[in-house]
């Protein structure tokens, strides 16, 4: 008897298909026009530009008091009128004498010599004393709407400023709102206790802003910037976006082509700070840059993202 015997098949499993790479999200940064400064921040402190004391030229009382802390004054304004008062005493002795020799003088004609070098006598007092009252008036020496701006700056930034440039600052008591004024003196001698024993030398920079509407007053604190170099409407890159430098002094970049794809380039670097660089070659306003080393050359379609 025959048998049949049984055909064992075994099916093979069809191979998965190749997984597709997955784009590589990148991170970059775009090159756009706009406004460059190049700074030296500090912190100050407000003070007074120039100050005076005025006072009476002679002793007396005080008559009355012109002006108000915190007015405006013009030079020559009349700040406060005293009167000595020995003198109005004195005044009112001489009035009576004066009178009574002009009496005597028309009564007695043996006396009218006398009588008239008294008269004299008493018009030269007389005219002292009315010179001594006018130096009761005091008067203003000055007129003052200028504030001085004391800003302390270390000796690796120093060096970069001169008299002339411009500066901005900040106070907290104005939080927002800017003060623009101009440079006037770097002191050589730096401030007593730095620069010893290793220390940073740290020096006093000074500068004027006018304080038109006296919202200013001495002794507030100020964060300062000193404008070193600024350029208007010029091609910037955030400084994250730059690459080593060469021999030849320019920079390398990874910019993303129109297909999407990293091509290294070199850029021609102007100002710089911490933020961002001006680009004078090499880049175009829009294009995309990398931040970070760049991709395998078999990377497919990156997905760029950044700003």
């Amino acid at each position: 008897m025959l048998g049949a015997s049984p055909v064992l098949a075994q099916a093979t499993k069809p191979s998965p298909p190749e997984a597709s790479a997955a784009p590589v999200k990148l991170d970059t940064v775009t090159a756009r026009r706009g406004d460059f400064r190049q700074t030296v921040d500090a912190a100050g402190k407000l003070q007074l530009h120039t100050w005076a004391d005025a006072y009476a030229r002679i002793g007396g009382q005080v008559k009355e008091v012109l002006v108000a802390i915190g007015d405006t004054v013009q030079v020559d304004q009349a700040l406060l009128d005293s009167s000595a008062r020995p003198l109005k005493a004195q005044n009112a002795t001489r009035e009576d004498a004066f009178e009574s020799a002009r009496m005597n003088a028309s009564s007695a004609n043996a006396r009218v010599d006398a009588i008239a070098a008294q008269i004299h006598e008493r018009e030269a007092t007389l005219k002292i004393d009315e010179e001594a009252c006018q130096k009761t008036l005091v008067r203003s020496p000055i007129a003052g709407t200028v504030v001085s701006m004391a800003a302390r700056v270390a000796e690796s930034d120093v060096t970069r400023l001169r008299p002339g440039m411009a500066a901005s600052f900040t106070t907290p008591g104005y939080p927002g709102k800017h003060w623009s004024g101009t440079l006037r003196q770097v002191t050589p001698i730096p401030d007593e206790g730095t620069g010893e024993q290793g220390k940073q030398a740290f020096y006093t920079v000074l500068f004027e802003v006018k304080n038109a509407d006296h919202e200013l007053m001495s002794g507030m604190s100020a964060q300062v910037q000193f404008v070193v170099a600024q350029a208007r409407d010029t091609l910037l890159l955030p400084a994250n976006g730059l690459g080593a430098q060469d021999e030849d002094g320019q920079y390398r970049v990874n910019a993303l082509d129109a297909g999407q794809h990293v091509a290294a380039r070199k850029v021609k670097v102007g100002l710089r700070n911490v933020q961002q660089v001006q680009i004078l070659s090499g880049l175009a306003p829009g294009d995309k840059v990398l931040v970070g080393s760049a991709p395998d050359a078999g990377t497919k379609s990156p997905a760029a993202s950044g700003s």
